[in-house]
């Protein structure tokens, strides 16, 4: 039940995403949809906040469901989620990964690199400073992703094929080329920078931070 739990944001954005791509929402059916879609996300993000398993991602996931469904409703005025809903999303995750700190909240990566890391890091400056300096790449790429996915609405001809390539393997292509690598190998680089053994070969775990 857990691990369905943290499935059902993505299934529910994906869920919306479709739907959007095909109708626009037009139709009180498709409308419907988009209020139940919200509802599963709501309800998921409840259960595993409660277990302290909601990440980022998870909560940006269901931002997304619930502002694009409550524009669905608003009315035409507030459609432009429904006609561009991979975009959508990017720009929701982008200010999931923007506003926590310049609201005095923890980095978006904090989240992640406390699942891979011992509590005696957590406070340390070289903890905090790595989670900025990749909370500020993964920014970056999903900047990125949101200007790669507002694309195919500048071509009027094979908009399918525009669509898949920069709205799906684009971003991808950022997130897998440059994001994870980053995840995987910058804290162990950073910590050598300042001549410390990075925490994994330290043997006390895992590097400092490994990202969504």
């Amino acid at each position: 039940m857990a691990r369905l739990m943290r499935l059902v944001p993505a299934m529910a954005s994906a869920g919306w995403i479709l739907p959007a791509k095909w109708t626009g929402f037009n139709s009180a059916q498709a409308q419907l949809a988009a209020l139940l879609l919200t509802g599963a996300g709501l309800f998921s993000i409840r259960r595993m906040a409660a277990k302290n398993e909601a990440s980022p991602i998870h909560k940006a996931m269901v931002l997304f469901t619930a502002a694009a469904s409550a524009g669905v409703w608003i009315g035409p005025a507030f459609a432009w989620p429904g006609r561009n809903p991979v975009a959508t999303l990017y720009a929701v995750l982008f200010l999931a990964a923007v506003l926590p700190p310049l609201l005095g909240r923890e980095v978006f990566t904090t989240y992640f690199a406390r699942k891979s890391t011992p509590p005696a890091v957590w406070k340390t400056d070289i903890f905090h400073a790595i989670n900025r300096r990749l909370t500020g790449l993964w920014a970056t790429l999903f900047a990125a992703g949101f200007s790669s996915a507002l694309i195919p609405g500048l071509f009027t001809h094979r908009r399918l094929l525009w669509g898949i390539l920069f709205e799906a393997v684009i971003p991808a292509a950022l997130m897998v080329g440059i994001g994870v690598p980053a995840n995987e190998r910058y804290p162990a680089y950073y910590q050598r920078r300042y001549g410390l053994m990075p925490v994994a070969e330290a043997g006390t775990g895992p590097g400092p931070t490994q990202g969504p």
